[in-house]
């Protein structure tokens, strides 16, 4: 057995002395300072969420909370204010990488004194690339309704929302990883008021809300906060219903109406004038003002859907078409979704302005003395595939069969392969291949006159004729 010289054996006991201090400083003892990140433990790689850092030790009055980048590069938020206690602070960041590492540092910009350095390892990183969806209340079937929405290609994730007692406030940046969210009205009252704002102005800026409020649309009009703005009315009062038909149509599944209740159901209808806000898509009775039961509005940039049943009742909850109920009430459908009552012509969703300006910028018409550049329709691509697949079999075939020379193949083919290049070179001019690099853009601003918010959205498409690397800047117009 070999024994390590007595100098080796000390410098190895004195390394490890010092790895154990420098980790207890770095981590503030034993015990690893508490990381809360992301709603319910999960974020998005590339978009905002909360952080929350409890320090056992007093911090400064205010700190700056830092997480990398995409390129490793570290980014740190404004200052923010310590709990009174010291030991917490809270800010919003925007973690470009799975495995977040975040640095609490002093509050003054430019300062590298780093005060605290940990890593979030149990934190639920989702890639970017998933849709993320925010449920509050108990919903066994949304599983299979975000299914039904992302499709069969893409797995939407469900987040759910509880009461979160280490976070003092909530921001609307830190929704802004979910694509949407569906709120029950039994669930709202346990739910920080905090939660709620965050929620009402992540809707406001242009988030999707689904909001399930039967019998307790009437306790939460009454509520303080944004929740009674989330009710398409006021005032309302309970009245009996039976048949549920609109419904069943609604979700494209059968059954629901053998599962209400013997002695009915409890919905609302809002009394108050002027009725309801927003557009009716299901309703029970002769005309659609009588007892309205899904109805969509926009709220601010977003919009709300509200459905005046509450869906975590059993009889409902349990249903087997309540997952395409869900997946409908959150927009699912986008090719042919109702059949207009007039003409009974079937009614197509029309892209919004946005789209047809993203639509348009892929083309680059005639401007400046230069020629109008276009696409090569993709009709045209296959059709020139499927023709030279045709010439080398049978056509190439049938020509050497024919001659009864096999040493002919040796000529086709060469003759062909130079043809069909020729051909997709002249496709190319033809639709402006060798035109110079150019780039289009196009800028739109909302404006909501009711909340007085403004949001500015700007897409940009670059053609380049080569497949040569470019640099792309942006310069501000001075233009007004």
């Amino acid at each position: 057995m070999n024994e390590k010289p007595p100098g080796r054996l000390l410098v190895a006991i004195v390394a490890a002395v010092a790895t154990g201090v420098v980790t207890t400083l770095a981590h503030g003892g034993n015990d690893a300072p508490p990381l809360s990140l992301g709603i319910g433990g999960t974020h998005r790689t590339g978009e905002w969420t909360p952080v929350v850092i409890s320090m056992p030790t007093p911090l400064p009055d205010a700190v700056r909370i830092a997480v990398e980048d995409p390129d490793g590069q570290f980014v740190s938020s404004p200052p923010v204010t310590v709990s009174a206690d010291g030991k917490t602070a809270q800010a919003s960041v925007r973690p470009g990488r799975p495995w977040v590492r975040v640095r609490v540092m002093g509050a003054e910009q430019g300062s590298d004194s780093t005060l605290a350095s940990l890593d979030a390892p149990s934190s639920q990183a989702t890639p970017s690339t998933t849709p993320l969806m925010l449920v509050a209340g108990n919903l066994p079937a949304v599983a299979s309704a975000a299914r039904l929405v992302a499709g069969e290609d893409v797995a939407m994730r469900e987040v759910r929302l509880e009461a979160t007692a280490n976070i003092r406030k909530y921001s609307h940046r830190d929704f802004d990883g979910f694509d949407a969210a569906i709120v029950c009205g039994k669930a709202v009252e346990h739910l920080d008021a905090a939660i709620l704002d965050g929620v009402d102005g992540w809707v406001r800026r242009g988030g999707r809300l689904v909001f399930c409020a039967g019998a307790s649309a009437v306790t939460l009009a009454g509520s303080r906060g944004p929740v009674a703005d989330w009710l398409p009315g006021a005032e309302p009062r309970l009245v009996p219903l039976r048949k549920v038909g609109g419904l069943e149509a609604f979700a494209r599944s059968g059954g629901l109406t053998g599962r209400i209740p013997p002695a009915g159901l409890m919905v609302p209808r809002f009394e108050a004038p002027p009725g309801v806000a927003g557009v009716i898509d299901v309703f029970e009775g002769a005309s659609a003002s009588d007892l309205p039961l899904v109805i969509r509005r926009a709220y601010g940039f977003g919009t709300i859907t509200w459905i005046g049943l509450d869906l975590e009742e059993p009889w409902i909850a349990n249903w087997p078409g309540c997952d395409r109920l869900l997946a409908a009430l959150l927009g699912s459908r986008r090719d042919v979704d109702t059949v207009s009552a007039v003409t009974g012509d079937a009614v197509h969703r029309v892209p919004d302005l946005a789209g047809q300006l993203r639509v348009a910028l892929d083309t680059f018409p005639a401007e400046g003395g230069r020629e109008a550049t276009l696409p090569v329709p993709f009709e045209l691509i296959a059709a020139v595939g499927i023709l030279y697949c045709f010439s080398l079999y049978p056509l190439d075939w049938w020509i050497v069969r024919r001659a009864g020379r096999p040493w002919l193949s040796w000529l086709t083919l060469p003759l062909m392969a130079t043809g069909f290049a020729a051909l997709a070179w002249g496709l190319g001019v033809a639709w402006g291949r060798d035109g110079p690099a150019r780039a289009r853009a196009a800028d739109m601003l909302d404006f909501d006159a009711a909340s007085g918010l403004v949001r500015g959205s700007a897409w940009s498409a670059v053609r380049s004729p080569t497949n040569g690397a470019l640099d792309i800047g942006m310069v501000a117009s001075d233009q007004t």
